[in-house]
């Protein structure tokens, strides 16, 4: 997909305990993956994706593509948390 080829949102988290794990960006799921992958590094897009779950960004996005809140380009911080499951 042109999404995750163009717009490689990378996570890697090493020395993790082997496992399940929940990625969420402002308490909203982003996907799960396995303590193996995220050593490995995955895409937060893919994984986005697979998951089904609308982005948290998804608002401000369309914001912007209004021409909307253009003040928050480059100045917007996301809180990502990983728990294992």
């Amino acid at each position: 997909m042109p999404l995750e080829s163009l717009s490689r949102f990378m996570l890697t988290i090493t020395d993790l305990e082997p496992g399940d794990y929940e990625i969420r960006c402002e308490d909203k799921l982003i996907g799960k993956a396995e303590a193996k992958a995220l050593a490995a590094g995955v895409n937060l897009n893919s994984l986005l994706l697979e998951s089904g779950q609308t982005a948290p960004w998804d608002a401000l996005a369309k914001q912007i593509w209004q021409g909307k809140s253009l003040e928050q380009i480059g100045q917007t911080r996301w809180r990502f948390e990983v728990s294992k499951k």
